[in-house]
């Protein structure tokens, strides 16, 4: 029972990208974001949706940056990093 998929709206995955509804509805009609439908009302895996996060901003993702933590990309610390950060290997 590890293994417990959280489920979150469009709605939700709109205010975390700070998207529009319509932006994420065209994302799962073109196939770029994974989601399932549940009778009239569709559900994105929160996990798929942090990990697409991370892909469609170029490897860093918002939460990442909220936090303090640095992305680092291709193995490459950024220059502006602060001495003491924490450093995240995408």
């Amino acid at each position: 029972m590890g293994n417990t998929t959280t489920w979150v709206t469009a709605e939700e995955a709109a205010a975390a990208w700070r998207v529009s509804i319509a932006t994420i509805r065209r994302m799962i009609a073109s196939g770029r974001l994974p989601a399932v439908r549940i009778g009239r009302s569709v559900r994105i895996d929160r996990k798929q949706l942090q990990e697409i996060e991370v892909l469609e901003r170029g490897g860093v993702s918002v939460s990442d940056t909220s936090r303090g933590l640095i992305a680092v990309v291709g193995g490459k610390t950024p220059k502006n990093a602060k001495s003491g950060s924490e450093v995240v290997d995408g």
